[in-house]
Formats: structure tokens, C-alpha cells, sequence
């Protein structure tokens, strides 16, 4: 990923001309084989963050934003609830979850009651508040132009009546916090907390000095470093979000947004492609009550041409996914995700975003850049994903965790998935095109009063040309794209005979340099024009 603005230049060279190394976002993860957690596990994803402080934006010295998200660091707030007059042992209780909220100055100025509008909506959830308070940080610590804008940091401890609800209620909750209010949420969990910051990995445990304490435990951290490219730097597009770390574009956003919406998943407004990505997997899990690993999968299927290959109950899990979620995220990405006891590793189907897993003694981990783990460390070469793969592991606290390739991960969501839905009268249920028995097409009403029309009107007030359509009917007949030149070639509006648009006026300059250009052979291998036409298929449950 490329910075849209100026990088800054190296130091080591006078002339000023050559710019400093720059490339995409960093993301780590390490986690504890013996599902324990320590606070080295901590220290050493901040360690790589620092390490791949190439990988990471800044406009005038200033970080695009990083952050880590941990275990509830349950020693901690032993400590705390004790001070508070709760007993300490509630930090250990699977109904004990821990929020950071982060408000905006601009808000928390005008709006001096709208904390206690959140507390009040979590009583009426149910949920008790047994701590809420401004949490510790360091702003001085911070660019002075970051400090103008610093949200408050706000930290709630809540006990949730029933566990076994309390992921889909924390996540209405997040949910009403963020529709109903300014507030941004940057976790909201029995098991995990982010902590993010606009500026580099090194601010971050000076900002947060209980990211420093021995005390702090996590058996599981995922890190990420921002370089800002669509959107710009604030701390509330930092990440890594409730659920992952990402590096990279999803080029189809739009679509997937639209998808979202149709599936009834509210998205955070003004949110970044990869907040979004965040928020329509959480939706998947809380409002269909999906498992993490059946959110990636569905999210991220196999392309059509690797999809074929597999064995036949895997394509009708697939083809059902395709028709369920028909807008599935593409373009250079490598992911990190995390919910509850599952961890998924990914890769993007081109492979244009490395991730590395390999181990240590103590730990797994993977990481943009293998380099960041001490050689002397490693126990066998990391493996790259290879495009479009998968790793996953399932955590057991006290005990280690459990690695799936991503066969194995397949043959458990198809494992899931068949208790949730007849997938063999799905497959029956879909017929080829080519299949299906000739019949006479039936035009609309609607469709008989536009042919009325003028052609050369209806044409012109859709900002359609004679071209277009003639190229659209050599597109239907033959089922080939035509082949073009990025450029235009035609004369400008301002010089043209004809009656142009006034679109016609403005012609877009594009620079595509993040992707390699799509060969011939690749291109016959990802894309594909096929479509599933019928409603959308339903979950039993």
C-alpha cells in the first residue's frame, strides 16, 4: 500500500530525492503453545511492530496509527474490582467483560452526560456496571496535532447475567453505542481488549503504561501498524479492530457494503474498507450465529476455478456460501482474526499480501515479515500462505492449541455447516444454464412503455453512446470482453463536433501501483461471469 500523500525522505541522503522505504501495513500475532499467558507475549508483538516500522505511514513525523488486542488482562483487574469493593475473583468469570471506549474531545466537551446515557443503556440490557472510569494513558507522549484531537479513553467493567448470551448482547450494545452516540468502541468483549493510538509502535506502551506492567497476561496478542492509503490517519480507523488486523485494499468494498446492508449487518459509519470487513464478519457471527472460521470461509471462498477441484460436499458448501453472501471480499489482503477460541490466518486468493507462520519454542506466530522473529528462535523455516490459503487454530486455556491446515479447517465448517442447512438438496436444487428447458421470455409492462421511447434520448439521458451499445451486443454474442487501451482516444468534449455529457468533461487519471497486472492465464483462473439467479437460501439455525 502506497501513502496518498508525500513520503517523507531518508536521512542518509543529502540530496533529498530518493524516499524512504515504505511498504503496506504490518501485522503480527503470537501465540502461547502451552495456552498459558505471559506478559513476554505482549512485549514481543509491540517488539515486531517496532521492527517493522517500515511498513508503517506518517505525515510530518506522525504515526498513521497502530495498536495491539489482547487478553483481558484478568491481574489487573483483580486489582482493580478489589479497590472498587467487588470480589477479585469476578475477573475470572466467564460473564466479566471489559470495554474500551474511546470519546471524542469535540463530545466529551459538549455532551456532559453522554457517559452516563451508555451506563444507563447497559443496566437496561441487563448487564451490570461494577467499574467505569477514565482509563490511564500518557498524552504528552503524543505529536502536539495528535494531542488537539486526543479522544478520552474510557474503560467499563460489566457482569453479564447469562455467558452464554453475552457475545450477541455486547454486540447490540456496540451496536446502540455507536448508532445512537459519537463514541467509537474499540472493544467490547469477555475476551479480548484493543488498545490503539494515532502514532507509531513505540508511543504504545509508553501512552499505555499498562501495557508495561509485568502483571499484564496475554496468552494470545495480534498487532498492527497502519499506512493509511484510502482513508486518512485517526485513531479511530487504527487497528487492529474488535476482530482483526488487516494489511491491504479490499478493492470490492462497495458491493460488500451493499451485501451487508441486505443482510440486515449495520456497518460503523464513515468506516474504513478494512472497519467495515471487521464489522460484516462480527454480524455474520452474532446475527446468524456463525463460528469465526464459517465467517472466513464465506467471506473469503475459494475462487470458482479452485472451488471445482474440491470434493463434492465441499462445492455444494461453497456454491451455498456464494448464493448466502453473493459479494465476497477481494483484492490484496492479509488478515489476522480472532473470536473467542478460533484464530484464522489468510491470505488473499492472488497471494499480493505475505503472511508468514512458523513457531518458537514458547510460541506460534504470524507476521508480515518472518525477519522480525530472532532467528536463533525458530524452530523450523515459517511457511508463506500461499494465495488464497488459510491456517486456523483453536485455543484451549491451560492447554495447547490445536493447528488446522486448511483442509482440516474445511472439513470442520463443513462439519458445522451441515447441521445448519440440507446441503445435498441445495446441490439438487441448482441447474446449469445450459440446463434449463428453452422458454419464450416475457417482457414487462414496463419494459413495452420504454420501448416507446426514443432510443437516442433514453440512450443519452442514461449516458449511454451507440458505441456502448454496440459493444455490449458483441459482448452478449460472443461472451468476450472487448480489448481496450487504459487511455482515451477519443476527442475532447471541449473540441467535439457532437453534443457531449457533461461526464464527458471530466476525464479520470488512474495509477494502479499497489497490484501486478492480471495475465491472460490468471485472469482465466479468478474471474468469472457466473451468477446465481433465485432467492437467497436460509440457515435452519
Amino acid at each position: 500500500m502506497t501513502n496518498s500523500l508525500a513520503p517523507p525522505f531518508r536521512d542518509d541522503d543529502p540530496s533529498g530525492l530518493m524516499p524512504a522505504e515504505r511498504d503496506a501495513c504490518a501485522i503480527i500475532c503470537y501465540v502461547n503453545k502451552a495456552g498459558r499467558p505471559t506478559h513476554g507475549n505482549v512485549q514481543r508483538t509491540i517488539d515486531a511492530l517496532i521492527k517493522m516500522g517500515h511498513r508503517a505511514g506518517e505525515i510530518s513525523g506522525e504515526g498513521d496509527g497502530c495498536g495491539v488486542l489482547t487478553d483481558i488482562p484478568r491481574l489487573l483487574w483483580r486489582d482493580t474490582l478489589a479497590a472498587a469493593g467487588h470480589p477479585a475473583e469476578w475477573a475470572d468469570l466467564p460473564g466479566f467483560a471489559v470495554g474500551h471506549l474511546l470519546v471524542p474531545k469535540d463530545a466529551a466537551e459538549t455532551e456532559p452526560g453522554l457517559q452516563e446515557r451508555i451506563v444507563q443503556r447497559c443496566r437496561e440490557l441487563g448487564a451490570r456496571v461494577l467499574v467505569e472510569r477514565p482509563g490511564t494513558v500518557r498524552s504528552e507522549v503524543l505529536a502536539a496535532s495528535v494531542r488537539r484531537h486526543e479522544p478520552r479513553f474510557w474503560q467499563l467493567a460489566l457482569m453479564l447475567p447469562e455467558p452464554a448470551g453475552a457475545s450477541r448482547l455486547l454486540h447490540e450494545l456496540q451496536l446502540w453505542i455507536e448508532l445512537q452516540t459519537p463514541v467509537h468502541v474499540a472493544s467490547l468483549s469477555t475476551q479480548i481488549v484493543a488498545w490503539k493510538l494515532q502514532g507509531a509502535p513505540e508511543q504504545l506502551a509508553r501512552y499505555y503504561p499498562a501495557l508495561k506492567r509485568r502483571d499484564f497476561l496475554s496468552a494470545v496478542t495480534i498487532g498492527h501498524s497502519r499506512f493509511s492509503t484510502n482513508t486518512l490517519p485517526t485513531v479511530f480507523r487504527a487497528q487492529p479492530f474488535s476482530l482483526l488486523g488487516h494489511n491491504g485494499e479490499i478493492n470490492t468494498i462497495a458491493r460488500l457494503r451493499e451485501e451487508a446492508r441486505l443482510l440486515g449487518l449495520p456497518l460503523p459509519s464513515g468506516g474504513s474498507d478494512s472497519q467495515d470487513l471487521n464489522r460484516t464478519l462480527e454480524g455474520l457471527i452474532h446475527r446468524y450465529g456463525v463460528t469465526l472460521f464459517e465467517a472466513m470461509e464465506m467471506v473469503f471462498p475459494p475462487i470458482f476455478s479452485e472451488a471445482q477441484k474440491l470434493p463434492a460436499d465441499l462445492q455444494a458448501m461453497y456454491s451455498f456460501f456464494r448464493r448466502l453472501v453473493t459479494a465476497s471480499a477481494q483484492g490484496p489482503a492479509a488478515i489476522i482474526a480472532r473470536h473467542h477460541d478460533r484464530l484464522v490466518f489468510s491470505v488473499d486468493a492472488m497471494g499480493l499480501r505475505p503472511l508468514w507462520f512458523g513457531e518458537t519454542e514458547k510460541e506460534y506466530f504470524a507476521s508480515s515479515e518472518v525477519g522480525v522473529v530472532p532467528q536463533e528462535e525458530i524452530l523450523a523455516d515459517p511457511k508463506p500462505l500461499a494465495p488464497g490459503e488459510k491456517l486456523a487454530i483453536r485455543l484451549a486455556t491451560g492447554r495447547r492449541p490445536r493447528v488446522l491446515e486448511h483442509d482440516e479447517l474445511r472439513r470442520e465448517v463443513l462439519a458445522l455447516f451441515r447441521r445448519r442447512t440440507d446441503l445435498a438438496a441445495h446441490a439438487a436444487a441448482l441447474a446449469e444454464g445450459a440446463e434449463l428447458p428453452p422458454g419464450e421470455a416475457k417482457q414487462s409492462a414496463l419494459f413495452g412503455r420504454m420501448r416507446q421511447l426514443t432510443a437516442e434520448n433514453l440512450l443519452s439521458a442514461l449516458a449511454w453512446k451507440a458505441s456502448d451499445l454496440r459493444n455490449l451486443k458483441e459482448m452478449a454474442s460472443s461472451g468476450d470482453d472487448p480489448i481496450a487501451s487504459l487511455g482515451y482516444d477519443g476527442p475532447l468534449a471541449a473540441l467535439a463536433a457532437g453534443r457531449q455529457n457533461l461526464a464527458d468533461y471530466f476525464k479520470e487519471q488512474v495509477a494502479v501501483v499497489t497490484n501486478p497486472a492480471i495475465d491472460r492465464e490468471r485472469e482465466a483462473e479468478h474471474f468469472s461471469t457466473r451468477v446465481f439467479l433465485g432467492p437467497r437460501p436460509r440457515l435452519r439455525g
